[in-house]
């Protein structure tokens, strides 16, 4: 899985946007491109204020994602082994005019207590790979989340960054 996805996330991009907000006392970044018509390049990085064990634990508490992740309705893990936790996520998202809702089968594999690589196995996505990177810094954890997106569906490039912000941000301030 991990050589899947670092070949996957050296993508090529023409357009990439850049944003930035303070959640809490830190600063969220994302930059979310477009290498292909259907496909997103999304990279967001924070410095959570807690060292890494408890930015892990929280991370991997996949049954109980769902209860504190905004955009993520259902989380199940079906089993573990090996490190490898294949996860049944539900989620959906409010946006103009209508909630937007998106499922997936996760395959997780967890590198204790520095990386989470994940890829889609079924699901509402053509490619949905990528990890979690934590590392331990003076101020925190420094937590990055890098992914290529590709829905099954077609959905105009300007929405598809806009949700993927949207949903980033939450995540990460749900880790605060």
């Amino acid at each position: 899985l991990a050589s899947t996805v670092s070949l996957s996330l050296r993508l090529p991009s023409a357009t990439a946007v850049t944003t930035s907000s303070e959640i809490g006392a830190s600063l969220f970044t994302s930059t979310v491109s477009f290498p292909a018509a259907r496909r997103a390049y999304v990279v967001a990085h924070m410095t959570v204020p807690a060292d890494v064990e408890r930015v892990w634990a929280v991370l991997t508490d996949y049954d109980n994602l769902a209860d504190y992740m905004p955009h993520l309705d259902k989380s199940e893990v079906l089993h573990r082994k090996d490190g490898r936790v294949p996860v049944r996520q539900e989620g959906s998202v409010w946006f103009p005019l209508r909630k937007l809702r998106s499922s997936a089968t996760m395959e997780l594999q967890e590198s204790p207590p520095r990386q989470i690589s994940f890829k889609a196995t079924a699901g509402d996505y053509a490619i949905y790979e990528g990890y979690w990177r934590l590392q331990a810094g003076p101020e925190g954890t420094d937590l990055i989340y890098e992914a290529v997106i590709e829905p099954h569906f077609w959905v105009p490039q300007c929405v598809l960054g806009a949700l993927e912000k949207k949903i980033l941000k939450g995540t990460f301030e749900a880790v605060m």
